[in-house]
């Protein structure tokens, strides 16, 4: 739920992660005006304003914060990266899909997005360059996580495992069984 913390409107957040001893919450007060907040114990928070930054969406993923804003109708994602949350690296080139969710395991970033009108997966090394992959295994997927070395996508109460993020095995009815894609932290 929404409201003031610290004397900022979360209303606008979108994400919270945690890596390298701090926080780092992001979102959007207005297209273009990007809310982020650190924190070294998760109780006090800091605004950040750096230049040129436009993330509403954030993971600690490969040991740093990545943040992007999807384009959905663009079809794209922009990266930022940050270690500490107050310096910003702005990473060349784009995801062709508008990004919702972002894991990483085995040497390889996942992003999972919006490719109008389908939830797409995306594979890259780096950030820069994408390999976009067939539409997702699951009906509105829209999370992914690196779990036990494995890939998922998960939406609803369906998911599908990957082995490397391009080729999936669907697996149906996770709800029926008591599971939801919550208890697993995605």
């Amino acid at each position: 739920t929404g409201g003031k913390s610290g004397g900022f409107n979360t209303d606008f957040l979108n994400s919270v992660s945690f890596g390298n001893g701090s926080f780092l919450a992001a979102g959007n007060v207005a297209p273009g005006n990007p809310l982020l907040l650190t924190s070294p114990d998760g109780a006090t928070w800091t605004a950040q304003t750096p230049a040129r930054v436009t993330a509403e969406r954030g993971r600690f993923v490969n040991g740093q914060h990545v943040l992007w804003t999807p384009n959905f109708t663009q079809n794209q994602s922009n990266f930022t990266t940050t270690l500490d949350g107050v310096h910003y690296n702005a990473v060349n080139g784009s995801a062709p899909l508008g990004v919702t969710d972002l894991t990483f395991g085995k040497g390889t970033y996942l992003a999972l997005g919006i490719v109008q009108p389908n939830a797409t997966p995306a594979t890259s090394t780096d950030l820069q360059n994408w390999t976009l992959g067939s539409a997702a295994q699951i009906p509105f997927a829209s999370t992914v996580a690196f779990l036990n070395n494995q890939f998922f996508e998960g939406g609803g109460a369906n998911i599908a495992s990957s082995p490397d993020g391009i080729n999936w095995t669907p697996v149906y009815n996770l709800a029926a069984t008591g599971g939801c894609l919550a208890c697993c932290s995605l």
